[in-house]
């Protein structure tokens, strides 16, 4: 019988995998971790961990995880990595698949649904503004606290739009850079502290939420946001609230 891999254990194999990827961790090691810490057995985290390293290099795999985890990984990746770290962890999805078909096994239509998800060209242009956007964040936090706070009081606190294949709200830097200025590390949800750095620049990872949503008619305002790890964020998006 095939084991069921949690949500918990999903996000401990990325980052304990991404340390394995980059020989900060041994595998034997980082698969200890999973058993003894995450309950997971010692195959299936091998197993787990081996594929995250072929899915961060672009290189074919062959033991199927989960689809949940896939995606897990993909978003993490195109976050951490952008988007030719993404490009790279697609092209691996893609040699799994044409493997599972040279073997006369399933098409593993799941999968591809979800591929097709991460090409499209609303995602790739999207990717490409965030990442630019991100850009903006991290200038705005290395900026003089004076001018951040003179831009955001001149700033309108109605966001501008694009519409291109998909609509976005064009969020202002500044709103993101003093909110996590202001939280200065810990989730202003559950008060713990980020759960990991960046590996891009070593900087708490926390996640800004808009408590009214913009598209529901929220203001891009330091009031209207709060800084969330990833937990607190998807309960918000996802979970049922009291």
């Amino acid at each position: 019988m095939t084991e069921k891999v949690s949500e918990s254990q999903i996000h401990a194999v990325y980052e304990l995998g991404k340390q394995v990827a980059n020989n900060e961790l041994g595998l034997s090691a980082a698969a200890e971790i999973l058993a003894e810490e995450y309950r997971m057995k010692q195959s299936t985290a091998v197993s787990y961990v081996n594929t995250l390293r072929c899915i961060l290099d672009g290189r074919e795999y062959q033991r199927t995880v989960n689809l949940a985890a896939t995606r897990y990984f993909l978003e993490r990746i195109r976050d951490d990595f952008g988007q030719s770290g993404l490009q790279r962890a697609v092209s691996a999805c893609n040699q799994h698949l044409r493997y599972y078909g040279r073997k006369g096994k399933s098409e593993l239509p799941s999968l591809r649904t979800l591929l097709d998800e991460f090409e499209s060209p609303a995602d790739l242009e999207g990717q490409d503004a965030q990442a630019r956007f991100y850009k903006e964040v991290r200038h705005s936090i290395a900026d003089d606290d004076n001018l951040r706070q003179r831009r955001l009081e001149q700033a309108s606190p109605i966001p501008k739009t694009e519409i291109r294949e998909v609509r976005f709200f064009l969020r202002n830097p500044d709103v993101v850079a003093a909110v996590l200025l202001r939280a200065n590390g810990f989730c202003e949800r559950c008060n713990r502290e980020a759960p990991f750095v960046r590996a891009k620049d070593g900087t708490p990872y926390l996640e800004v939420h808009h408590v009214v949503q913009l598209a529901d008619g929220g203001e891009d305002t330091v009031d209207n946001a709060i800084a969330l790890c990833p937990n607190c964020h998807r309960e918000l998006h996802f979970g049922v609230l009291p």
